[in-house]
């Protein structure tokens, strides 16, 4: 890729930003855009802060050269927007950029984070569940601090963060914090009583329960669940894969509108 002038793909990355303020609702996008046209790495710290505010930039300017429709405009300046959010939120909450070589071009001359990045950004520009956005965003502000995450793990996460409805990560939240709180509590018995009479909303909720264990996502150690009927809410975990997403995508961000009405129907 050839290298850009900082001044004008800082800017080009504030239009971007600014472009998805309808999905964002535009608040601190001004302020971010405006930091990052200023002094590479200025607002991120670190070691490799200038590197990644640099591949920031430059892959703004390669946004910029794509034909993409004004929706996906949208959702590409709201995903930069969230990545960037969360970038800032953890700097100011002391923690350290990694320096482990992931900002840093291989032989192919391309970095895992520009790989990574280009992937979410591609990911998010697609989703028309978008409400997906900000967790998208918050995976890559929370990837570019955790060493642990190698690139092959992180376009693991992402395919599978695709692949998940906006209802089944509302879902991973619940049985996460059933699991871990004792303030929250899912129904504690399956549904194949008889007269039990399933509606339809209910029926799709249970069919995205299956569909998170057979990803390996939850796991109910208790009994074998071979149909909907077989679900006992109450005895599913979080594990694995779903873990790592639950964490990495921030899903306790998740406002209680969204997922309150799904809480209830697995009380019932």
């Amino acid at each position: 890729m050839r290298e850009p002038n900082m001044q004008r793909a800082g800017d080009i990355v504030k239009g971007i930003i600014e472009t998805g303020a309808e999905i964002t609702g535009g608040i601190g996008g001004a302020l971010i855009g405006t930091a990052l046209a200023g002094p590479v790495g200025l607002v991120i710290g670190g070691a490799s802060g200038p590197i990644m505010a640099k591949m920031l930039k430059e892959f703004g300017v390669e946004i910029q050269k794509r034909i993409v429709g004004p929706r996906e405009e949208k959702r590409i300046g709201a995903a930069y927007f969230y990545a960037i959010e969360k970038i800032l939120q953890n700097k100011e909450s002391g923690k350290e950029i990694r320096d482990d070589g992931f900002f840093t071009a291989d032989d192919s001359g391309r970095s895992a984070a520009e790989e990574i990045f280009e992937g979410i950004i591609l990911k998010s520009q697609r989703e028309y569940e978008e409400k997906k956005i900000r967790y998208f965003g918050n995976l890559m502000g929370n990837i570019s601090f955790d060493p642990l995450v190698d690139r092959a793990y992180a376009n693991q996460l992402i395919k599978t963060a695709e692949q998940l409805s906006y209802n089944q990560l509302c879902l991973l939240k619940i049985i996460f914090m059933s699991g871990n709180s004792k303030e929250i509590t899912l129904r504690k018995k399956n549904y194949r009583e008889p007269g039990t009479n399933l509606s339809r909303e209910m029926i799709t909720v249970l069919y995205d329960i299956i569909d998170l264990e057979n990803r390996h996502l939850i796991i109910n150690s208790t009994s074998h669940v071979f149909g909907i009927t077989d679900i006992n809410p109450g005895e599913f975990e979080v594990q694995g894969n779903g873990n790592a997403l639950v964490t990495l995508m921030e899903l306790k961000e998740i406002p209680d509108v969204d997922y309150g009405r799904l809480m209830a129907l697995l009380n019932i």
